[in-house]
């Protein structure tokens, strides 16, 4: 999600701040200094880990499941 190629805890904190900003009836993005539309479905398909076509706390957790699962080596 943060574009680095690693599962981490800042992709999981990208995905809580577009869900909060959704919540709230933001106009939610994950590419905030340009309109790249085609860069933002792929940021958010990569983001709904769970294949919903949402963007919710199940993302998030996900991410942090697979990070701890792969910093533990398991």
């Amino acid at each position: 999600v943060d574009g680095n190629g690693d599962i981490s805890l800042s992709d999981a904190s990208r995905v809580l701040e577009y869900y909060s900003e959704k919540s709230a009836g933001m106009n939610a993005r994950f590419i905030k200094l340009s309109n790249d539309d085609s860069g933002e479905l792929l940021v958010f398909s990569a983001a709904d880990i769970i294949h919903d076509e949402t963007i919710n706390i199940d993302d998030a957790t996900e991410i942090l499941s697979v990070y701890a699962e792969s910093a533990t080596g398991k």
